[in-house]
């Protein structure tokens, strides 16, 4: 695993700043595969994976306020003015550990160029869907809003 960029947030809102800077990242990139580009979060509750999803999120144009999908698990958004259509948001928080199931048909998902997915505990689903995903990890500094956000791939 090749780490990217490590950075330190300071604040909630140096966090949706960095998200926001990693989605506009990707816009510019564009679409490097033929498969969609898939984000995972891993970190403890309350590491900030959820705001830096937000930041990202407006990042790629998404004006609406951004929820975690804990109870629903999915949210989808459309994304206009883009090589990208869609950007979904998974939250597999309350998936049972080891679930063997087809999650949500993620292979529908995963098999457009034209989809961004950003996944929140996704060590609850099974690994064979996130191969060559980005890997975002987070973690807890001392002090009530500190991160540190490791970007690998």
């Amino acid at each position: 695993m090749k780490i990217i960029k490590t950075f330190k947030s300071l604040s909630a809102e140096e966090t949706v700043r960095l998200g926001f800077d990693f989605g506009r990242e990707i816009l510019r990139r564009g679409s490097q595969e033929n498969r969609a580009i898939v984000v995972t979060f891993r970190g403890e509750l309350g590491a900030g994976k959820t705001t830096f999803i937000a930041g990202m999120a407006r990042g790629l144009g998404i004006k609406k306020r951004m929820q975690s999908p804990t109870f629903v698990f999915v949210r989808r958004f459309c994304l206009k003015g883009s090589v990208f259509e869609n950007f979904f948001h998974i939250d597999a928080y309350r998936v049972k550990k080891g679930d063997k199931s087809d999650f949500l048909s993620l292979q529908k998902i995963l098999v457009s160029p034209k989809n961004i997915i950003a996944v929140e505990w996704p060590q609850r689903i099974s690994g064979r869907f996130f191969g060559g995903a980005t890997k975002i990890t987070m973690k807890h500094l001392q002090g009530e809003e500190k991160r540190a956000i490791k970007i690998s791939c």
